[in-house]
């Protein structure tokens, strides 16, 4: 009989930055930011940098995604979310 993968939920490392990259541009459109490259100025980045961090080329530094939580009003379910802690 061949083996199933049935009960294992962790989502995959691409997964959970989809889910992230999700909830930051949901809080974009609710604060009127309408592209990466505004959301750059606004944090203080690179347009390039926060596009590599949208890529999972690089992943977000700690005071990024404290910046981004504050910056874009994420409440906590949606922290939770980016976290991958709820569903």
């Amino acid at each position: 009989m061949p083996r199933s993968k049935i009960g294992n939920t962790s989502p995959t490392p691409a997964q959970r930055r989809k889910t992230f990259n999700r909830v930051v541009e949901h809080a974009m459109v609710d604060q009127g930011i309408r592209s990466q490259s505004q959301l750059a100025i606004l944090m203080g980045m690179d347009r390039a940098a926060v596009c590599r961090r949208f890529n999972g080329v690089v992943d977000w530094q700690y005071t990024e995604i404290c910046r981004l939580i504050s910056l874009l009003k994420i409440d906590a379910e949606g922290v939770a979310k980016m976290m991958g802690v709820a569903a």
